[in-house]
């Protein structure tokens, strides 16, 4: 049991650093890509406990607490460059708008209009 809710969680970060990656994509803002290093440090993590669930293998401590420390750090570099305060601006509903891989809002501001 414990080996499908790790794979499902793999599913989800691999869903998650594939949505980030278009994202930046489609905006070329480089602070997406901590999410997207986040999203693949989750996700070889989890694939990592899946292999050594179904094999019997044992877990190495050193691998798994450096990729929890990537992404932890990748996580408050991303709080504190502003990264909530961007997504928020360029996608209305936030993260889930990235996850369900729509286009960013379009900045009125900076929009001219000509006759």
């Amino acid at each position: 049991m414990l080996v499908v809710l790790a794979i499902l969680v793999a599913i989800f970060c691999l869903w998650w650093s594939i949505a980030y990656l278009y994202a930046y994509i489609q905006t070329r803002e480089r602070l997406l890509l901590l999410q997207v290093g986040q999203g693949m440090a989750f996700t070889l993590m989890f694939t990592y406990i899946s292999f050594a669930g179904i094999n019997q293998l044992p877990l190495s401590g050193i691998l798994l607490g450096l990729l929890i420390l990537l992404a932890m750090a990748a996580s408050v570099i991303w709080r504190v460059r502003g990264g909530i305060k961007w997504l928020v601006q360029r996608y209305p509903r936030g993260m889930l708008d990235v996850l369900l891989l729509r286009k960013p809002a379009v900045d009125f501001k900076r929009r001219v209009r000509g006759k």
